[in-house]
């Protein structure tokens, strides 16, 4: 009995750990995220308010609240070739692993392609898609780059990229 309780104190007591470093690794990873969106927003908006100046537009309209439009207006490919370069001359280091929802799961086969090659052509080893990335669009993604099951998730709360690149799994995945 009294050997029972020392194994169930220390099973409690790493379980405690565990949780602990994963609270640790959480809270890295969302100010890593929130950096990661300002330095994003930093470089996006003088590049779309140059854009707009140079093409005399005088208004830009998020696409998701478009009904229906002309799709030569669409300048998100425009936007996206200039931040791309924009950030990578500002720090040029590989993507080993990209965790997020990529809103890939209404995306046209071509959107998916030039998303994957881009992540591709930079290094991705592991990708953790969320829900709205689609599975189609994560498999997809996978596929193009050679990236293997234990390597790709799709994600849901709890999941996590650990510092070494290995996948923990969230208990719905």
């Amino acid at each position: 009995a009294e050997e029972y309780k020392k194994k169930v104190s220390e099973l409690r007591n790493k379980v405690s750990e565990i949780q602990k470093e994963r609270g640790r690794l959480l809270e890295n990873v969302a100010k890593q995220r929130a950096k990661a969106r300002n330095e994003i927003l930093k470089n996006l908006n003088p590049i779309v308010k140059n854009y707009m100046n140079e093409k005399k537009i005088r208004m830009v309209i998020d696409k998701k609240n478009i009904l229906l439009a002309d799709e030569t207006l669409d300048i998100t490919k425009d936007i996206m070739a200039l931040l791309n370069k924009k950030l990578q001359s500002i720090k040029n280091v590989p993507v080993y692993g990209a965790i997020g929802g990529f809103h890939l799961f209404r995306a046209d086969d071509e959107t998916i392609i030039n998303t994957a090659n881009w992540f591709k052509d930079n290094g991705l080893t592991k990708f953790m898609g969320g829900h709205c990335t689609g599975i189609h669009a994560a498999n997809e993604i996978a596929s193009i780059i050679g990236i293997k099951r234990e390597d790709l998730s799709h994600t849901a709360v709890g999941s996590i990229l650990t510092k070494d690149l290995n996948i923990i799994r969230s208990s719905v995945e």
